[in-house]
This record gives structure tokens, sequence and C-alpha cells, in this order.
């Protein structure tokens, strides 16, 4: 009987003891999808004092589940973990959110403005054929065939002229004429059509019977120039080049860039072989057709066959001209 009463006495004195509060098993480990390793966090209270036990059970297909690991620790004023685990969980990695493409917005088209154009479709085949119009105004002059290696010098050349404002010749093995002008904006073809007509403008300063600049305008400044400010004395020299029998092949090079309300344009002229040869200009620069020995004013709209349209017989304008010249003074310039 006092046996019973003790066995009775410490069963109720240990349940008092040992009160369980909570407790919480978690998955600590998988393998293949599988739990292999399970944490008991149990919490109670001995004798007032607050305690935390720890258990781990580990499964194996030979034991199956086993206790392999317990601890328990009461300490005044202990807490039991949230969620039971002695280990912090760890967090998932989330996927990043991927942003949305954003649409690219559309260039506005700008105005192309032209600078250095280049030579493409049929715009230097129009150059060739404007300066083959004024060489065949001439006695046995042959037209000019574009070459290819000329024109890329030439273009190389005007865009240095363009780009470092300056305007000189280059000096090579070849015969050159360069033209520069500030205007409203021209097409490549025009400005050719433009340098063409400069150039050949010098041929009404040609005396086809000395085969030399006329004696009455030699050393005089031209008033073309003259009214800038600038003394020039006549020249003749862009002329004979165009015109010159032994060139059989040409090539331009045109570039022009925006300066203030105007475009600032360079011409380059490249001829293959040179001119200009003293001894060689009464063999290469032939007379004008129809015309005896003195030019007629050009103008591209009057160009019809082989000669230009004037309004008087080309033989009476030559005379009137020759007289004209041999009338004025030596010490005024011609107009």
């Amino acid at each position: 009987m006092n046996n019973l009463v003790i066995v009775t006495f410490v069963a109720l004195a240990c349940a008092l003891a040992a009160v369980e509060a909570n407790s919480h098993t978690t998955c600590e480990r998988h393998e293949r999808g599988k739990c292999v390793e399970k944490l008991t966090v149990s919490c109670f209270k001995h004798w007032g004092t607050p305690c935390v036990k720890r258990s781990t059970k580990t499964y194996s297909s030979y034991f199956g589940w086993y206790t392999s690991g317990s601890s328990t620790r009461c300490a005044t004023g202990l807490r039991c973990p949230h969620g039971g685990s002695s280990r912090r969980p760890q967090p998932r990695p989330q996927p990043r959110p991927q942003p949305r493409p954003q649409p690219r917005p559309q260039p506005r088209p700008q105005p192309q403005q032209p600078s250095g154009p280049k030579n493409v479709g049929g715009d230097h085949q129009a150059c060739v054929n404007n300066a083959n119009m004024y060489r065949h105004k001439h006695v046995g002059t042959r037209n000019l065939v574009w070459n290819e290696r000329l024109a890329r010098g030439a273009q190389q050349w005007a865009d240095m002229l363009l780009r470092t404002n300056q305007f000189k010749h280059s000096h090579g093995n070849w015969g050159e004429n360069i033209y520069q002008a500030s205007s409203q904006l021209h097409t490549y073809t025009s400005l050719c059509d433009d340098a063409d007509k400069e150039w050949y403008s010098e041929g009404e300063y040609w005396d086809y019977r000395t085969s030399s600049i006329k004696a009455s305008l030699r050393g005089r400044d031209n008033p073309k120039w003259l009214k800038y400010g600038i003394h020039m004395p006549y020249e003749t020299g862009h002329f004979t080049q165009m015109v010159w029998k032994g060139s059989t092949s040409v090539g331009f090079g045109v570039a022009w860039k925006k300066e203030g309300r105007n475009w600032k344009s360079i011409v380059v002229a490249r001829y293959d072989p040179p001119g200009n040869y003293n001894n060689d200009y009464a063999r290469n620069v032939a007379r004008l057709k129809g015309y005896g020995d003195e030019p007629a004013e050009v103008k591209n709209e009057g160009y019809i066959g082989e000669v230009a349209i004037g309004d008087e017989p080309a033989e009476s304008k030559a005379i009137a001209e020759s007289k004209a010249d041999e009338a004025l003074p030596e010490s005024k310039p011609v107009v």
C-alpha cells in the first residue's frame, strides 16, 4: 500500500514538473523529393522553468526512422522559438521580374543636307557630257571619257579644300581646274555646269592667231575680280586645259557645305594627260568651228549641234570684235 502511494506521488510530481506547452516538427533535409531528416522542438516548463527540447530523427532504408540527436535546455526567461525550428529557414529564390520591353521611339526623319556628294548614278556622266559640249565647239577636239582614278583623287581634294577653307592646286601628274562659289543650294550636275561655264569663259581672252592671250590684255587686272578688290590678271589656263586636244580623260570631285544663308561649293576637275605645255598651244588649242579665229560667247541654252547660236553672222562678228580690240587704248581694261 505504501509502495503504491509512493509511485502515485512520483508520477504526479513528474507530471507537474514537466508540462508541455507545444510541439512542432519540420523537415530539415530532403533527398529525391523525400524528407529524410525531421526536427521536433518541444517547449515545456520544468518546475516552472521554461525549457526547450530539440529532437532530431533521421531516416535510413535499413533502420527506418531513428533518433539521431536530442538536447534540452532550461533557463529563466527562455522563450520558445517561433515555429519550433532551431535552424533559420533558407529563403527560397524568387524569380526576378523581367522588365517589359519598352517600344523604342522611332527617329524622326531629318532633312538631308548634302556635304561632299559622291559620284553616283548618272551625275558624273552628265558632267563629262557638259565638258564635251565645250570641246565639241573646237576643230578636231575629241570627247573626254570618265576616269574613276582621277575622280577619286579630285573628290578627296575637293573635300579637303572645303574642310580646311583653302583654295589651291594639288600639283600632281595631271591637269587640274578648281572652282569655288558661294550661293544657293545646287546639285552635283549644276555645279559642274557652273564650273565649266566659268572656266570656258576665259576663251574670250584667247587669240587663236597667236595661240596666246590677247596682246591688249597681257599684264592687266581683270575687272571681273577688281570689283571685289582682287588684283588678278587676265588668264586663260582653265580654258586651254578644258579644250586641250591631248587630254583624253577627266574626273570630277564636288563638295559643298552650309555657310550662313548660302552654300559654299568646291569643284575639282582633273585631266589626263595634262595640258598647258609651253610651245604646244597651237597644236592643242584648236580654233572654233565656223567662227574664224575669235571665240563666240558661250551659252548652254544656245548650243545646237556643233556651234553656238548668235545674233550676228560669225564672220562679221569676228571682224567687229577684232576692230574693237584694236581701237581700245592699252591703258584701259577690256570689260
